[in-house]
């Protein structure tokens, strides 16, 4: 037998031995460990390396968001996280949700972010915004809220509960654009002064504070009927909303109001 045969068999028996051989792995418990003590920023690499630490870093949550943003419009909504460059996109059209899955609801479990922004435009079909669409953000500390919010119901409730309710935001900053609903579905401007003033009155103390009025755009709103949704919605900062807006906000910038010189003494 020539030195290249016995060469091939010890080769052959070396990979039968090496196949026999278990490879090591890591159990769950500890894997996780390991993965709650890292940030977001050292998890990133890891999770693209391999399935099973990818489903472990979404298990675990706690990621640590540059910015949440968040959108519903006529056609379709979508929620972003992004974190180190990386955004993790959910989208889906409005005839057929976002999943509820646990991958969909853990993605945002224990998180953090700096930026959350709000952006919901959509008026035409009121029945389907009565999913709530914040809730999965409800546990999610923010240092800047932005938020583009039509007044209708139930938007602005569910916006309220999951967004701002029970929340100590003191150091934080909110950006509010609040546009009218009114439109042949909703055609009733003083429910929807009321339901506004009432809002902005549940407001808590932030450092920052700045509130914007406008109006969905859309090629049948006359300039006209603009003019005077913005008048009736400027009717909404009267004299108690004024000074509640004013004394919890260490920095107030409002677009449009409507008070007596009474109310203008009263927050100096």
């Amino acid at each position: 037998m020539s030195p290249r045969t016995i060469q091939s068999e010890d080769a052959l028996e070396l990979m039968a031995d090496l196949r026999e051989t278990e490879v090591p792995i890591i159990p769950d418990d500890l894997l996780f460990t390991i993965f709650n003590e890292l940030s977001t920023e050292e998890r990133a690499p890891l999770g693209t390396s391999c399935k099973r630490f990818r489903v472990v870093d979404f298990e675990l949550g706690r990621k640590s968001f540059e910015k949440i943003s968040a959108k519903w419009n006529d056609i379709f909504h979508s929620v972003n996280g992004i974190a180190k460059n990386t955004n993790y996109s959910q989208q889906g059209r409005n005839s057929s949700f976002i999943p509820e899955t646990i991958h969909n609801l853990r993605l945002f479990r224990k998180a953090t972010t700096k930026l959350m922004k709000i952006k919901i435009t959509s008026v035409s079909y009121p029945a389907k915004i009565q999913w709530n669409f914040c809730d999965k953000f409800k546990t999610i500390p923010y240092t800047i809220l932005r938020g583009s919010i039509a007044c209708a119901y139930p938007i602005l409730e569910n916006f309220h509960k999951n967004l701002i309710k029970d929340r100590n935001i003191e150091q934080a900053s909110m950006y509010l654009k609040l546009f009218s609903s009114f439109s042949y579905y909703n055609p009733d401007i003083a429910s929807e002064v009321d339901r506004t003033r009432a809002f902005l009155m549940q407001l808590p103390k932030v450092d920052n504070f700045k509130l914007v009025w406008t109006t969905k755009s859309s090629v049948s709103f006359e300039i006209t009927q603009k003019r005077t949704i913005r008048r009736h919605l400027a009717t909404v900062i009267d004299d108690p909303t004024l000074i509640h807006l004013v004394s919890n906000s260490n920095h107030t910038s409002l677009s449009r109001i409507h008070c007596t010189g009474h109310g203008l003494l009263s927050i100096f």
